[in-house]
């Protein structure tokens, strides 16, 4: 409702709705069927809002998926993984091992190649942590780090973290197709074999 700071200082004055009657959902126990399906409907209702408005000067100022930081996490790529890879390695299968050797150099074309897709807002961190559920309606928080590029990154982010592997692998391509139907529903139209494409790619 109200937001104030002092520019240049840590002093700052925040009022937010009361969420305290609305449900959290542990990441490591993933969402429901009923949870995803609202979460993927939330999040196409923002994404539709801003379909191929992402030079508006409303969100021009939101890094995107292309932006210089994110050019300079592609560059630490290489020295992430030498330290990762000794401590976790035999946790990952050799596709995910060799996924990973080929992301030390390929990082950024990638994320170059996934940029070619229509723009919208993008939450960037839109997991179950950050969301609240009361049946249908969900709250969605922590907008920290907004920012411009293809909707398949939320959806993917999503998918990829908050609901059980095996619960993603028997239901992923029904519930791309909700948000889609969604995504429909509020005006865009995307094509399944189009959106499947940078949602792998995501």
């Amino acid at each position: 409702y109200f937001a104030s700071i002092v520019p240049g200082s840590a002093e700052f004055v925040i009022l937010m709705q009361d969420l305290g009657g609305m449900q959290m959902v542990s990441q490591l126990d993933g969402m429901s069927d009923g949870q995803t399906k609202a979460a993927l409907t939330t999040l196409a209702g923002v994404h539709a809002s801003w379909w191929g408005k992402a030079d508006d000067s409303a969100i021009a100022w939101a890094p995107s998926v292309v932006h210089e930081r994110i050019q300079g996490f592609a560059q630490m790529w290489p020295a992430l993984w030498d330290m990762f890879l000794p401590n976790f390695g035999d946790r990952l299968t050799p596709e995910g091992r060799e996924l990973g050797q080929w992301l030390t150099t390929n990082y950024w074309p990638a994320c170059q190649e996934f940029a070619k897709s229509t723009w919208t807002l993008v939450h960037l961190d839109y997991r179950v942590d950050n969301l609240m559920f009361d049946n249908s309606r969900v709250a969605v928080i922590d907008w920290q780090s907004m920012g411009r590029g293809p909707a398949a990154y939320d959806v993917a982010y999503l998918l990829g973290g908050s609901v059980t592997v095996e619960s993603r692998r028997e239901n992923e391509e029904r519930w791309v197709r909700h948000y889609l139907d969604a995504l429909a529903s509020a005006g865009v139209s995307y094509s399944f074999d189009d959106f499947w494409r940078d949602y792998r790619l995501a």
